[in-house]
């Protein structure tokens, strides 16, 4: 009974190891953890009435297209930057609420918002605000089951297979 125990765990010490990189499961593992980040450049800064309700004027780009958007910026995210009260935004606070979190799921329209008046037109600048991410590459977990099935019963071939990579290189 200890041998078979022992023999047991031995298995498992070794073959977990190569497990987790699998000729099947792995490149599966690959696809589904890809992601894509939908993108906003601003130009020029909104504001409703006497309100703090903020929203930028600029370029979407997501994965297909870009588009000119109004970019509405919640009140949480003015909260997480201490920038509730401000009667405009500069580029150095849409610098600091977005160079340290990224808040997904923003809303864009693509026409000005409701009672917004412009209060301000930023110059040129390079912050790219992530709004929003996919994993578009998540629906492959349906075949990771018989990825790790495959994985299980082909392993001794693919140890061979890993074996000979490496020795004869590629």
């Amino acid at each position: 009974m200890k041998i078979r125990t022992f023999l047991s765990i031995l298995f498992i010490v070794m073959v977990a190891p190569l497990m987790m990189g699998c000729l099947c499961s792995g490149p599966i593992l690959q696809k589904m953890n890809e992601r894509r980040v939908d993108t906003f450049n601003s130009y020029a800064v909104y504001r409703k009435g006497c309100t703090n309700d903020f929203a930028l004027e600029g370029t979407r780009y997501d994965s297909h297209k870009s588009y000119h958007a109004f970019l509405l910026i919640r009140e949480d995210i003015l909260v997480a930057a201490q920038l509730q009260t401000n009667e405009t935004l500069s580029l150095e606070d849409i610098r600091t609420i977005y160079d340290l979190h990224f808040f997904n799921g923003q809303e864009t329209t693509r026409n000005v918002p409701p009672h917004f008046e412009r209060v301000a037109i930023l110059p040129k600048n390079d912050i790219s605000i992530g709004i929003q991410d996919h994993y578009p590459g998540a629906g492959w977990v349906v075949l990771m089951p018989v990825t790790i099935v495959v994985d299980v019963v082909t392993f001794p071939f693919q140890v061979i297979y890993v074996l000979c990579m490496g020795k004869y290189g590629t």
